[in-house]
């Protein structure tokens, strides 16, 4: 296959981009907890390598050591204006809904200062800093060394985020993986799991695909994603009978699962002739999605209806919160004085 029609589908990504953050929508509804929680569990490790992949394929497209330290510049300047806008946008809903106030003025300032730095604010936003501060230190590795041995290194970092979420049960509280834990959490305000040592397995995968190019027949692919989805089926099934985990932010079987997810819907042939505004949808929706659930979330506790009915109102009325968001943060967008929300997606 050439090499320059390899990966060129956006439609089938951009489509994949805008379930998966409704994936993300769902995880946060509180209602995941089921059979369907590991397929869930696809989304964050799937974003990080459309990103990653995509990103040092535009290095690998560059000759000069200039060029590539400018695109790296570029990518996170973008992520951190995105970043910012919205950490800005949330502020007042974050920094009540974390209790900041609660030790006093100054503590609390000091540690929203914290956690604005590493990603600690709004619902998500430990992604995008994990996305550049990955990307970034995996850039510079990858100078020294080759994508192949720079995965296995960063491996272990996963499969302790793995013994930290659905295997935590396994081992002592006074053990040295639950100390690391604790440790990061105290010094961070985040958890493991959720910070750049997660990221860094998966934006190295992204950029070892973004460099191998591997051509593996679409039969192939599809046999490998549903074995691997058995697979991780079965892993939830033995953790949930076994009492294993504290939560289920990481599977095993996604290091698998993953990467056969991704290059199934690179090489699917999808054309799209629509207007409706996918990628941005897709960021819209994983910026906003955690602040519209609350605010929903509270108006509707008061009605006389399930909780499933509830989530699932939620869930639309967030959807129809970010699609409006993104008619009114174009049309502000396209007015000269008005630059700032261009940020936005």
């Amino acid at each position: 296959m050439a090499k320059d029609t390899f990966y060129n589908n956006y439609n089938a990504i951009d489509i994949l981009k805008l379930v998966l953050a409704v994936f993300v929508m769902v995880i946060h509804s509180g209602i995941n907890k089921t059979i369907l929680s590991p397929l869930l569990r696809t989304a964050v490790p799937l974003f990080f390598i459309i990103s990653s992949y995509f990103f040092f394929s535009k290095i690998g497209t560059l000759s000069s050591d200039k060029q590539k330290n400018a695109a790296l510049a570029k990518m996170v300047k973008r992520n951190l204006l995105l970043y910012l806008f919205w950490s800005v946008i949330q502020f007042p809903l974050w920094f009540f809904m974390r209790e900041y106030h609660q030790d006093g003025l100054l503590v609390g300032m000091l540690n929203v200062f914290r956690d604005f730095l590493l990603g600690g604010g709004f619902t998500g936003a430990w992604y995008i800093v994990a996305l550049v501060i990955g990307s970034v230190l995996v850039y510079f590795a990858s100078k020294k060394i080759s994508s192949g041995w720079l995965l296995l290194m960063v491996l272990p970092l996963y499969i302790v985020c793995c013994m930290l979420t659905n295997y935590y049960n396994l081992f002592d509280a006074s053990s040295v993986l639950i100390s690391i834990g604790n440790g990061y959490f105290a010094l961070t305000g985040l958890c493991f799991y959720t910070s750049f040592p997660v990221a860094l397995f998966w934006v190295s995968l992204g950029g070892f695909l973004a460099e191998k190019k591997l051509v593996i027949k679409t039969r192939i692919l599809w046999i490998a994603t549903v074995l691997f989805a058995g697979l991780l089926a079965l892993e939830r099934y033995n953790i949930v009978k076994g009492g294993f985990g504290i939560t289920d932010d990481c599977y095993l079987l996604l290091v698998l699962l993953c990467p056969a997810i991704f290059l199934l819907v690179s090489k699917s042939k999808i054309t799209i002739k629509t207007r409706f505004p996918i990628r941005e949808m897709s960021v819209l929706i994983y910026v906003t999605h955690g602040c519209c659930g609350r605010v929903f979330g509270y108006l509707l506790k008061s009605l006389p209806i399930g909780t499933v009915v509830q989530t699932i109102m939620k869930l639309l009325l967030s959807l129809i919160v970010s699609y409006v968001l993104f008619r009114v943060i174009r049309w502000l967008s396209d007015i000269k004085r008005v630059k700032l929300f261009s940020f936005a997606y």
